[in-house]
Parts: C-alpha cells; structure tokens; sequence
C-alpha cells in the first residue's frame, strides 16, 4: 500500500523562504534580508509552522491507524522460544527426581544475547531417572541387521553428536560359530618349504558339506599382510573337504594357514580359537536353519603342499600313490641337556660349545653322570592328550663302544684301550633312565612306555608312549612350552679299564656318551608292528594302542554369537543339537534403549530429535512401547505412552509410566535394563545396500585403473568385493570366495553360486588414471529439496536425551487482582507486566448467579469455573473464566468476552450489547499470565548451564538442541504494513502474495518466504501444487526451519487456502534447497602485516557476502534462485583494506546432487527457484608482491 498523502509537506526552510518572498507585498517597510528582531521572529514563525504542518501531515496515518485500530489490528505479542531442557540426575540418587512445572533454568549472557531464563510449564512435570542412556540400538529382522546407534567410540555415533539413520547404518549383525581349544588348536608350522600346517575341524550336522563350506572360516593368529606381521583374525589359504574320513551325519574339513595360531579372548575367555561366520552375500535363511551337534571335534590335519594345489590338487596333503596318512610328523621345537640349548638344525649345529661335532647330538651331555637330564620341547605333538607318540633318534649310537666280549658273562664287556695291549679286563655298563612329564604340579613319570633304544644305548632307534592327559606347559631354562625330559637316574654310560704296562696294572674310566644324528616325533595313526620290536620299560604298562587316527578331540570352547551376545560354553552346557546361526527374534523393527539402572513408575521422559523428512500421508507406522519384565520368558510389556513424536517422525518428547519395574539383563552383548519401541503396522522401508568395492587394486587389470573417489553411494555391508590382502594366484577356493564382476556403462554385478546383486554406479564416484578430467555439459547444478520426496526410508536421528522436557523463555505470573468491575460499559484493566502470554481472566460473579446458574455452570464443560468457600462452608467466591476474542462484533450481550492488547497488556471488556459487562464487586476480576519471550530466547545447544531452583540430586542441566521459536514484538510500521494486505486478501490465501503474507504474519520468527507456485514435492514441476519456502530469522550460517515452525506455517496456512485451489496434501512447506558457495582465491597484499590477519578478514568478508539472509551488496540478502557472479567475489575482496588485488579466483558451487567450479570469465550455474545459496568453507591465501608489497605493478 502506498504511503499516505501529504496534506501540507513543507518544512522551516521552504516556509521562511516562501515568508520572504511574500513580506514586500505587506510590510514594505522590512527587510526581511537585514538582520534584525523581524528576520528573528521570522525564524521561530517558520520553526512553529514546521512543527504544525508535520502534525497535520501526519493526519491521514493518525487516521489510517486508528482505522486500522477500530478494525482489531494490534501490535503481536513477543513470541516465546521453545527449548528442550534435559536434567542430568546423581546416579546415586535412591528414587526418581520429581521435576515440578514452573522449574526454571538459565542461559547465562553472551555476546549480543542477556542472561535467558527457561520455565517448565506445570504440565510438563515428569519423574527423573537417575539411570542413564547408555546404549540404543536399532533391529530390522527383514535384513537381518543390528545397528548400534549409540556407541561412543563412533564419530557417527549419537553419543558423540552423530547422525544416525534408524535401521539402516551399519550392520553389527554377525552370526559366528567360535571354537576353542588351547592344546588342540597348537598346530606348528611344517618345517619343509611349500607345505602349510591345517586344522582339521569335524562338525556333526545332517547340513549338506557345500553348506557348510560356504560358512567364512577364519583364524586368530599371527600371519603376513604385505610385508608385515600382523596379529588378527586371518582367513585360511584354503579349504579342503575330507570326506573320506568322515562318518554319517559328519562334515569334515582341512583348514590350511599360514603363520602361528595366538591366544585371544573371546566373551572374556583367552584361548586359541578359529571360527565360522555367515556371510552377507549368501541366503542366510539357508545357514541360520542348520544344526550342528554340541561337540564339535578339532585337532591337526594333514599338512597342506602348496605345488599339489597348483597342479590342481584341492585336497594338498602330504603322502604318496594316492595314499592318504594318518600321522603326522615334524622337528622338536626346543632341546636341551640340562640346562644348555642343542642344536636341532644342521644350520645351527656348532653353536654349541659343548658340542664337538656339527650335526652330532649329545642328550645327556659328552659325559653323563648322575641326574644329567635331556629336555624335549614339541608345543604341538604334546599337547594332544592320549596320542599315541614316537620319538625316533636318527643314528643313535654309543661312540667308541667296544665289541661284546665273546665268551664273557651277559651284561660285561671287553674293552681294549690301547691295541697293543695283550689283555682285557671285564667290567659292567647299565645305564637307567626316568622318562617323565610335566603334570602342572610336578615332574611324573610316563605311565606307558615303550623303548627301543635301550635306554639310549643304540638297540633301536625309537621311544614311544601315549601323551598323557595331564601334561602342561612349563618353564625350563626360561622357555615356556610342553616339555618331556629324560634323567639318567642309574647305571651309567662308562667303564673302568684296566690295562698292563710293563708288568703293572692301570685303571681308567672311559665315557661313551649316547650320540644322534636327528630327532623326529612322530604322532597319530602309527605302524602296527611297532609293539613287536619295543620293549617296555619297568615305568610301563602294556603301551600304547597304535590304531589310534591323527589326534581330534571335542573342543573345550564351542560358543556362538548372534544378535551382539556370545553364548555360553555349549561343550559344557545341555545336550543334543543346536542352531549356531539364530535369526533375530523381533517380529518387525525395533529401536532398543539400554539404561545402567532401574525404571520405574513416571512419568518418564526421552527427547527425540529427528530431522526433517516427509512420510507420505497414509504411512502410519504405530509404535509399541515395552519393557522387559521377564527376560527368562522374553516378556515385554507395554508402557503407558504420550508419544510426542508421531511415531518417531518427527521431533518431541516421549512420555513413559511403567507399570512395573524394568529388569536387568543381558541383550546385545550388554547388560541393561531395556525398553524399546517396536514398529507394528507399517515398516519403514530399508532397501538393500549397494555395492561398496574394496581393496580394488587385487581386482583384475581392467579394474585396477579405477580409484574411488567416495565410498558414501557405494555401501552394501558385508559383501567384499574383492580378495583378502593374502590372495595370491593359482591356489585353491578362497575365502570369501571369488566374485564375478561386470563393469559395462556403469553396472557391476557381484554374484556368487545362484546369488547375484546388481547395482548401478555414479560414475563421479570413479575416476580413471589414465583419463584427464572433463568438464560437465551445460551449466546447471541440480538440486535435491531438503526433504526430499515422501518416503518411507527411516527417520535421522539426531540426538536421544532422557530426563528433557519443554521449556520456554517466559515466567508464569501466579493470578492476582486486574481490577474491581463498576458495572460500567467497556471497562478496561492494565496488567502490571507486559506482554501478557497465555493468559486467563477470572471474573467473581457469586452475586450476580442464582444457585441455579451456578450449578448449571459446574455442570457444563466450559467455562470454566471456581468456587472459594469459607471455613464453615459457606461460598465466598465463584469464579468463571471468561473468553478472549479479537473483537466484540460476533458477541452477544450475555457472552463472557474480552479483548486483550497483548503488548500493551491492556484487558478490555464489553459495552452490554456487544459482549457481557462484568458484575459489579471489589477486586472481582483477576488474571494469570505469563509474560517474557523474544529472539533472546533462540539460544545454541548447550547454552542453558544454570539451575535456577534447586532440586534434590539433580546435578546439572542443559539444552541438547537449540532454542526455536522466539521473535520480537510486531512495530508499529509492521502493522500498518500488514494490515492493508490483509484487508486486500480478507485473510484468504489464493495468489503467492497471499501465502507469503499468511506465513510471515503468523510466524513473526520468519525472515523470508517464497511461494512457488507448480512444484512438487521433489522440486519438479507439476501442476496443482503449491511450495511455500520459509527461512527463520537466524545468524547460522544455513537457517533451517525447525519441524515445529513448519507444521506451524503450514497449519495456519491451511486454514486460509481453499481447497479449491490446493490440497492440503499437495501443500509443502519447507526450507530452501541452499547451495553452498565456497570460495578458493589468492590475494596480493598491498603492504606488508600479518598474513594470517589478513586471510581471516577476508575469509570473514566473503562469509558475511554470502549469508543467504544478510549478504549481497545491500546486505538485505540473497533471492531465492541466485547465486553470486565471480564480478562481486572481485569487488568484496579487493575491497578489504590491505588487499592490493586479486591474484587467483574460483568458486565452487555445491549442492545435495552435485558441484560445479567457476572461474574466471565464466558464468555462474543456473540453479532451481527453490535454491538459495550458503557460506561454504573458504580458502584464502595472501601473499606479498614480488618486489614493492604494495605496488601491483612491480610484481607484474
């Protein structure tokens, strides 16, 4: 509306003149040019005509407001910021903390802001819990997924201030089959070049062998990754099927590795374990069906030849003539006589002082005596409890022993020391040895024995015995590992000889210590015939059974993980089968809330914040809240619930009141008291992930050229797509197994058996090295609306807070006296605090109500009404609560109505005809209000730090989102402003104007708003739709309208648009679709300072440019559909003191669908009308001119 018409216009100037000019013509006796008391008088005239005429210019706008006054325009009330306000509890605390409604906390000042005070309203009172959230988890049992959204140690985590999409982040879901076994798991290397050590695992199960092997088989150990040693969890080089040796209903199976097996803990047990997960890739309904019996059998398998598998040899084991073994052999790791080392490695012999000859092997030393002991080390032969055992002595010998005497007694013999002696004197050699073991308390002697040798004496070449089931580990000379060891405990390994020189008689004592050449051990299935041609010590007794196969034995450790928990010992608990592999039990999606104490009673309150989304208007997705009161039973029952987030869609507060007690135990791998909130009707969609590539270089030639760029449109959890780092060519099946590919125009295609994935790939995710970058066609850059299409994808998560409740920044007056009514027509009563918010007037009306009335009144559900009765009964007061409207034109002479000027805090009432006159009484009329509010109020999260009234074990507060909400009171000139468009549209939105109107009325924390006409939800053009852009007033550098102040906008935009025009479901009310601008430049400073100074400031200058609200060259902002030219980059930069000019200039452009960078003496992108553009991160570097800092033209 134009402005007012002047009636007069001029001022003291323009009058004094037009005085001058007239004054000739009357008073030709003055000079009104010649100072003097006439050219004095003339300046006040002028000065008091000036001060007349602007009263009478300001006439029509006196009148035009008082028109638009008597129409029942007024001045709009500050509005109050809304604030979650959250309550931290000792966690020490015996019971739940009663937060009452008027509970007030505080944001102290800062910069630009004063101190804020928040009030809880009286009926957001709730019960604080001194447990807290310490875990949240999100279950969708149609993908088989666990999402851990709460976990601290996730940068992404809610935790720690990440976003989190419900149902489909991450997937934690393994289903693994542990098995553990500290001596059966102790399986060495083989010592011969090219062969691998196995694990033979022997599962009972009636699942199909290919089933079974499709399973990911691993190992924890230490292994080779690229040129490091690297202790984890490995996959085996190669799987190899053993049916031979496998009996009815028995899967059996060699896993081949490389490296050593080391201990780890698994649920809190340290052992050697390898194990068996589910893949992602295959149907795990297939997997998690199967049943394996509770003793799972493991022990060492035959040794693996890498050259067999190259010749196309699957299975790889060690033998000849197709002859498959059953023994196992290999080296000692450890010997010792006593307490010195001997070398067991031709290499090593030699290093031992003690040992004369390379390659020769002394056990008891080159002179043994009594107690001399020979230590024998093997981690993986002797702890394979009740194997049978050879230990075979390569050349074992007695050096230097003379022949047996002919004719001489048993036992004796004749040793001639020097040949040329003539006579030979007999004397005795028996040596004894204890063989013994270590049982964990002390040294025992084996039970069983079998020996060849004779007590090392060289009849035979060969010990054997069963491992006892009690050997350990021990300690012997500072090394740590199973030890046998043999003491010469009698007898001994030399003699005396006696010789005659010239007629007299010399005695010596000659040694012929054992000596060999090679020892072997030996254990398994062994020869039949090795009984025949032992003999059995005393210390036996009737020696081992040698039809005993390679040694597996059940496994001491059997465990299964599902769902984040690890099971029980199933080799120590129950009986019959069991499902490793367990599918989720929810019925549908479920969001789990784990709490480190009890939950009780209430209310009991969780703050959701969610961002914004659009669900399409039949989706319905009705929430269950439960708790667990039985968790033996898997009984939850359901919680009484005030859902303030329309079935976590949107941001609010959720209400609880347990009927019971919650009860801790053990989900997720977690102990916690858990509540959760199940999804019942309709599911949120959770598609199935894409693709994501790893280790792409492993690939073959044709792939290894492509490097990703990003990983974010290409994840699909579980599928690896290419092989393990310790993938080598030419060897057996793999895990996980070889994959297909196909990369045509885009398209991969992962397959593996029957199953195939296909995806299609953004092809900016993908760069080729040997390709330039090319720039894109046209210079559009598409947009995404923020919110995108309807849809039913879960909602993002923001935050998760307990103990929260609603605040505002205004207080609550407690009612008191407005006034005392005389009867008279339109009286009007002041309030002592302004502006008055939420108000409620009572007016007495004891005498002017029959009995009758009154009760009539108590009656009915409105108004309203109180009555104050006296000790001994008798009614003292009726109060009835009268109604506010927004004029008296539609009231009736008996209708209790008031008109209230908020900011004024001016109560008036009616004149008898148009609205009720209140009775006649003293101090009969009261008000309750409450008054505060503004801009202040819109504070940052976390800025609320102050507990204003105290409350018992409540340590601390805070705000975890920002507050929302809060505007300033409406000017005067906003009103008149307003009001001539409102009398144009009647209140009724039909052109753009119109919504704009609408939206910034009724939401004074608005900024802006744009109404575009034809576009639909996805930003497309479509007719008989209508997108209503809003933008809060705010400083961040991206204004976002709150999901609070868009359901506002749109509720109160629907009540005027007629549905003629626009369904109220094809009305969008949203935020802009922003587009960054991020600036790269290099500037030249025209003097010299500091560098970094000047970097910020105009880094700082070019932000506050590009502010959506307050940028541009009028600092009024941005319109919707602009972006900046590169020509006023140049003009904000060179345009900051200190800057000489600008050296180098690009800026990028970025939205939700993609970038684009422009440069010098380009244009900028054209964008959708819904785009606006943002402060992006800047890069400004300042350098000096080459020669004179501040001469541009000694650089150049």
């Amino acid at each position: 509306m134009a402005d007012p018409p002047q009636v007069d216009g001029r001022r003291r100037d323009a009058i004094r003149s037009h005085l001058e000019a007239i004054a000739p013509y009357y008073t030709t006796e003055w000079d009104p040019t010649t100072p003097g008391p006439g050219t004095t008088l003339a300046a006040l005239f002028s000065e008091m005509a000036e001060d007349v005429i602007e009263r009478l210019d300001r006439v029509p706008e006196k009148h035009q407001r008082a028109f638009f006054d008597t129409l029942g325009f007024d001045r709009k009330p500050p509005h109050p910021a809304t604030v979650p306000i959250s309550f931290s509890v000792d966690g020490g605390a015996p019971r739940n903390v009663v937060v009452d409604g008027g509970t007030r906390a505080a944001a102290p000042a800062a910069t630009g802001r004063p101190e804020q005070t928040f009030t809880v309203p009286g009926e957001q009172r709730f019960e604080a819990t001194p447990a807290s959230l310490q875990a949240v988890y999100g279950v969708d049992p149609t993908v088989d997924r666990v999402c851990n959204h709460w976990n601290p140690d996730l940068n992404s985590g809610l935790a720690a201030g990440g976003d989190q999409q419900l149902f489909v982040d991450e997937n934690e879901q393994r289903h693994v089959l542990y098995i553990g076994d500290v001596d059966q798991l102790t399986v060495e290397q083989p010592d011969k070049e090219g062969e691998l050590a196995t694990i033979r695992v022997r599962l009972q199960t009636d699942a199909d062998q290919d089933l079974i092997e499709s399973l990911y088989w691993q190992y924890h150990g230490e292994a080779s990754v690229g040129s490091e040693t690297v202790e984890q969890w490995h996959y085996p080089t190669a799987i190899s099927s053993v049916a031979d040796d496998a009996t009815a209903n028995e899967v059996v199976f060699d896993l081949a590795f490389e490296g050593t097996l080391t201990k780890t803990a698994v649920d809190g047990i340290e052992s050697l374990w390898i194990r068996a997960l589910v893949p992602s890739v295959h149907g795990r309904g297939d997997l998690t069906g199967i049943t394996i019996g509770r003793e799972v059998g493991i022990g060492p398998g035959l040794n693996w030849s890498l050259s067999d598998a190259s010749d196309g040899d699957t299975d790889g084991v060690d033998g000849s003539d197709g002859e498959t073994p059953t023994s196992k052999t290999m080296s000692p790791d450890r010997l010792l006589y006593d307490d010195i080392p001997l070398p067991f490695d031709e290499s090593d012999a030699g290093n031992t002082d003690e040992i004369e000859d390379e390659g020769t092997y002394y056990p008891l030393g080159t002179e043994p005596q009594r107690q001399s002991t020979f230590y024998v080390a093997a981690s993986e032969a002797f702890s394979k409890a009740e194997t049978e055992l050879t230990l075979t002595f390569e050349e074992l010998t007695l050096p230097d022993a003379p022949p047996e005497n002919n004719g001489g007694p048993p036992g004796s013999t004749v040793v001639n020391k020097h040949e040329s002696a003539g006579d030979w004197v007999r004397t005795e050699m028996e040596p004894q040895l204890s063989w013994e073991y270590w049982n964990g308390d002390g040294w025992s002697r084996i039970a069983t024995l079998t020996d060849e040798t004779d007590d090392l004496t060289g009849a035979g070449q060969k010990v054997g015995f069963r491992v006892p089931d009690d050997l350990a580990k021990t300690t012997v000379a500072g090394h740590e590992n199973h030890w046998i060891r043999c003491r010469l405990v009698g007898g001994s390994y030399g003699t005396w000889v006696s010789e005659e020189t010239n007629g007299t008689f010399q005695t010596h004592h000659v040694v012929f210590p054992p000596q060999f050449d090679y020892l072997k051990i030996e254990y398994g299935k062994l020869e039949a015939d090795q009984e025949e041609n032992g003999e059995t010590e005393e210390n036996d007794d009737e020696g081992g059974d040698e039809s005993s196969a390679l040694p597996s034995s059940p496994a001491t450790q059997v465990r299964t993980e599902n769902h984040l928990s690890v099971s029980e010992n199933l080799a120590e608990t129950g009986t019959g089968e069991v499902r490793p592999f367990r599918p989720l039990p929810d019925p549908g999606q479920a969001l789990y809330f784990g709490f480190d104490g009890p939950l009780h009673d209430g209310p009991l309150t969780l703050f959701v914040d969610i961002s914004d989304q659009s669900f399409p208007p039949d989706f319905f997705p009705r929430i269950r809240w439960e708790y667990c009161a039985n968790p033996g039973g898997d009984e939850w029952v359901e919680i009484d619930v005030r859902d303030g987030t329309a079935n976590l869609t949107e941001r609010g507060i959720v209400r609880l009141v347990l009927p019971g007690e919650s009860v801790l135990h053990k989900r997720f791998g977690t102990e916690r008291h858990w509540v959760r909130a199940r999804v019942q009707d309709d599911q949120f969609e959770t598609s199935r992930p894409k693709l994501q590539f790893y280790h792409l270089e492993y690939l073959a030639p044709e792939y290894a050229a492509l490097q990703p760029d990003s990983y974010e449109k290409l994840y699909h959890e579980g599928y690896v797509t290419a092989q393990p780092d310790h993938y080598q060519p030419g060897r057996v099946t793999l895990q996980p197994e070889n994959y297909q590919f196909d990369y045509q125009l885009g398209r991969v295609t992962l397959q593996q058996g029957d199953y195939q994935e296909e995806a299609t790939l953004d092809t900016d995710l993908f760069t080729d090295g040997g390709c330039e970058s090319v720039e894109p066609c046209g210079r559009t850059l598409p947009t995404e609306p923020p919110s995108g299409e309807p849809s039913q994808e879960p909602p993002v998560l923001t935050d998760i807070s307990p103990n929260t409740a609603w605040a505002s920044n205004v207080r609550l007056l407690e009612r008191t006296t407005l006034g005392s009514s005389d009867g008279e027509p339109a009286q009007s009563f002041a309030t002592v605090e302004r502006p008055v918010l939420d108000e409620t007037v009572w007016v007495d009306e004891l005498r002017a109500l029959s009995e009758g009335e009154r009760a009539s009144l108590r009656a009915a559900d409105s108004p309203a009404v109180e009555a104050e009765t006296a000790a001994d009964g008798s009614l003292e007061a009726f109060w009835v609560a009268w109604t506010a409207v927004p004029d008296f034109l539609d009231s009736g002479p008996d209708e209790r109505h008031y008109t209230i000027d908020r900011t004024a805090g001016t109560v008036t009432f009616g004149d008898g005809t148009r609205g009720q006159i209140p009775p006649r009484g003293t101090d009969n009329v009261e008000i309750q209000y409450r008054t505060g509010g503004g801009p202040a109020g819109n504070v940052a999260a976390g800025a609320v730090a102050e507990l204003v009234d105290s409350i018992q074990f409540v340590d601390g507060v805070t705000n975890p989102a920002p507050g929302t909400g809060g505007a300033a009171a409406e000017s005067s000139e906003s009103v008149v402003s307003r009001a001539p468009e409102r009398l144009r549209d009647r209140d009724r939105a039909v052109a753009a104007v119109d919504y704009e109107r609408i939206a910034t009325d009724n939401a004074r924390e608005l900024a802006r708003a744009r109404c575009i006409p034809e576009m639909n939800l996805a930003g497309d053009h479509e007719p008989g739709w209508v997108t209503l852009l809003i933008v809060p007033d705010a400083q961040r550098p991206k204004p976002t309208p709150s999901t609070g102040l868009k359901a506002h906008v749109e509720s109160e935009v629907e009540q005027r648009a007629p549905a003629t025009l626009v369904a109220a479901d094809r009305l969008v009310v949203r935020g802009p679709s922003y587009v960054g601008a991020s600036v790269d430049t290099t500037l030249v400073a025209e003097r010299a300072g500091s560098v970094a100074t000047l970097e910020e400031t105009a880094a700082s200058a070019v932000a506050a440019f590009l502010h959506p609200l307050t940028g541009g060259e009028e600092g009024e902002g941005w319109a919707f559909g602009d972006l900046p030219a590169m020509s006023d980059l140049y003009a904000v930069l060179e345009g900051v003191d200190g800057v000489d000019y600008v050296a180098d200039l690009s800026m990028t452009f970025a939205s939700n669908e993609g970038t684009a960078t422009v440069r010098e003496g380009e244009e900028s992108p054209t964008v959708s009308a819904d785009a606006l553009v943002h402060s992006d991160g800047h890069d400004v570097t300042v350098r000096l001119g080459a020669t004179n800092p501040g001469s541009r033209e000694a650089e150049q």
